[in-house]
C-alpha cells in the first residue's frame, strides 16, 4: 500500500505541474508539438519510441535513426493500444503501470531483505520523488525497466534463476544496460561477498544454464536488425548520431567539457549521488550484487563517449534508492532535507522538461 500511497500523492501532482507549465512557460526551440494534451510531458525521446510505435523500425546509417531504442516498450504500448485506442496515452499508462509495480515490489524486497519497513517505505519514497524520476511516468522506459530489475533481484535473492534469468533477458530487450544484469546475477549465484570478492561459495549445477536466457533480449534485437535492415548492429551504429560510441574515457571526458554549464551541474550532482549511494551500501554490508549493478551501468556509461542523460540513467536504478533510504535513516533532518531537497528539483525538472529545455 506505501506504494500506491507515493504514486497517489506524487504523479497527479507531476500531471498537473507540467500542464500549467505549459500554459504559463515560453517554450524552448526543442518543444515538440503533437496536438494532444499529454505535450508537456511527451517529449525528446517519447517521439522517437512512438514512431516505432506507429509505423515500425526504419534505418538510415547516414541520420539519427529509431533503431537506436529497444522493442520491448513500444511493443507493450502498441498491444496496449488495441485496447485503448490511444498510441500517446497508450504510453503513459504503460510507464505508470510498470512504475506503481516497481514500487510494490521494490517495498518487497525490501522487506525481504530485513532492513525494516522503515527502510523500505523510504526506498519506495525516494524513487517517486527522485529528482528525474518522472521520466518513469513520461513515455520512456524508465518505468518498464525499474520493474524488470526489481523483479529480476526478488528472484534472484531467492535463488529463483528461470524467472530471474527471463526478466533480465526481458530488461536486456527494454534497454542495452538489461544485458548487464548477468553480473549481480553471477555474484549472487555464486555468493560472492564484498568482504572476501574472489571466494566464490558455490559451485555451478544445472540450474546455470538459465543463465544463457540473459543476452536473449539483445540477441533477438540483433537478429531482427539483421533480417530487416542487413546489418546486425545497426542499433549501436546509429548511435553515433547522438555523439555516442567512443569506447574511451578520454572522448568522454572531452564531451562533459563541450556541454552547457548546466548540463555538467546535471551530470556532476548524478554521479555525487551516485557516490554517496553506494559508499552507504558498502558501508551497510548491503549485498555485492546491488553495487555492481550500479558501477557496471555507469562504467559503460562512461565509455559510451557522453554523459548526457546520465541523470536519467541513474533514476532507473533501484539501488540508489536504498542507497538514499539508509542515508536518510541517520536522523530527522537528514530525512527532511533529502525528501525536500528531491522535491523541489522533480519540480524544477518536470517544469523544464514540459518546457522543451534540456532535460533528456
Amino acid at each position: 500500500m506505501d506504494a500506491v500511497w507515493c504514486f497517489i500523492a506524487t504523479r497527479p501532482l507531476i500531471a498537473m505541474l507540467a500542464y500549467y507549465a505549459n500554459l504559463r512557460i515560453d517554450k524552448f526551440k526543442y518543444f515538440t508539438r503533437h496536438a494532444h494534451w499529454l505535450d508537456p510531458l511527451f517529449q525528446w525521446d517519447g517521439p522517437w519510441y512512438w514512431s516505432i510505435v506507429k509505423d515500425g523500425y526504419s534505418y538510415d546509417p547516414d541520420t539519427a535513426s529509431n533503431v537506436a531504442f529497444f522493442p520491448l516498450y513500444p511493443l507493450l504500448v502498441k498491444l496496449a493500444s488495441f485496447v485503448i485506442g490511444d498510441t500517446i496515452l497508450s504510453g503513459f499508462i504503460v510507464s505508470n503501470l510498470c512504475l506503481l509495480f516497481a514500487g510494490v515490489m521494490l517495498y518487497k524486497l525490501c522487506e525481504g531483505e530485513g532492513w525494516g519497513r522503515d527502510i523500505a517505505r523510504k526506498s519506495v519514497l525516494y524513487m517517486f520523488i527522485f529528482p528525474t524520476g518522472f521520466f518513469a511516468s513520461a513515455y520512456y522506459t524508465e518505468g518498464l525497466f525499474l520493474l524488470l530489475t526489481v523483479s529480476t533481484f526478488y528472484f534472484a535473492r531467492r535463488r529463483a534463476w528461470f524467472p530471474a534469468c527471463l526478466l533480465a533477458a526481458l530488461a536486456g530487450a527494454t534497454k542495452i544496460y538489461g544485458v548487464l544484469l548477468a553480473i549481480p546475477l553471477g555474484i549472487e549465484y555464486f555468493g560472492i561477498q564484498s568482504k572476501r570478492p574472489f571466494v566464490t561459495r558455490r559451485k555451478p549445477g544445472r540450474d546455470i544454464f538459465w543463465f544463457a536466457l540473459i543476452p536473449m533480449g539483445v540477441t533477438a534485437f540483433m537478429g531482427f536488425m539483421y533480417l530487416r535492415f542487413g546489418n546486425a548492429m545497426a542499433f549501436v551504429q546509429t548511435q553515433v548520431h547522438w555523439n555516442r560510441v567512443s569506447l574511451t574515457l578520454g572522448a568522454t571526458y572531452e564531451s562533459l567539457l563541450r556541454v552547457n554549464r548546466f548540463d555538467q551541474l546535471l551530470i556532476l550532482g548524478s554521479l555525487v549521488i551516485l557516490a554517496v549511494c553506494m559508499g552507504e551500501l558498502l558501508m551497510r554490508r548491503i549485498p555485492l550484487s546491488y553495487v555492481s549493478f550500479i558501477v557496471a551501468v555507469i562504467l559503460l556509461v562512461m565509455v559510451s563517449g557522453t554523459l548526457v542523460s546520465v541523470q536519467r540513467y541513474v533514476s532507473g536504478l533501484f539501488p540508489v534508492f536504498v542507497g538514499v533510504a539508509f542515508v536518510a535513516q541517520r536522523n530527522q533532518i537528514i530525512e527532511l532535507f533529502i525528501t525536500v531537497l528531491f522535491s523541489m528539483f522533480m519540480a524544477l525538472f518536470v517544469i523544464l522538461f514540459s518546457s522543451g529545455y534540456n532535460m533528456y
